[in-house]
């Protein structure tokens, strides 16, 4: 089953590599009682499916291809390339949904 988001209370120590290492360290806070904002993850899941869907992986990778990461000039101008194809790529709608609920859950 893919999850594409996940609420804070769900999340520990061992979640990073489903939400990566903040949502993990703000999981790991709620459950030492420290105050953290009410807030949720959006999950590895949602981001694979969406590259998935979009067949991004490989354009990605091509754009990193033989990349000297010293070249700072360089490493802007393909990270700028590869922020655009992200970025106009349409979110899956089961995606945007799961956000969507997820948002609507939060009692702020």
């Amino acid at each position: 089953m893919t999850t594409y988001t996940a609420f804070l209370d769900e999340i520990d120590a061992t979640s990073i590599a489903r939400v990566g290492g903040k949502g993990a360290n703000l999981g790991e806070l709620l459950k030492a009682a420290l105050p953290v904002p009410k807030a949720f993850c959006v999950t590895t899941d949602a981001y694979r499916d969406f590259i998935a869907a979009h067949d991004l992986q490989n354009r990605i990778l091509a754009a990193l291809n033989n990349l000297n990461y010293d070249d700072v000039v360089e490493l802007e101008r393909r990270a700028s390339y590869i922020r655009k194809l992200i970025e106009t790529a349409d979110m899956p709608a089961d995606i945007a949904v799961a956000i969507h609920e997820a948002y609507g859950r939060l009692e702020v």
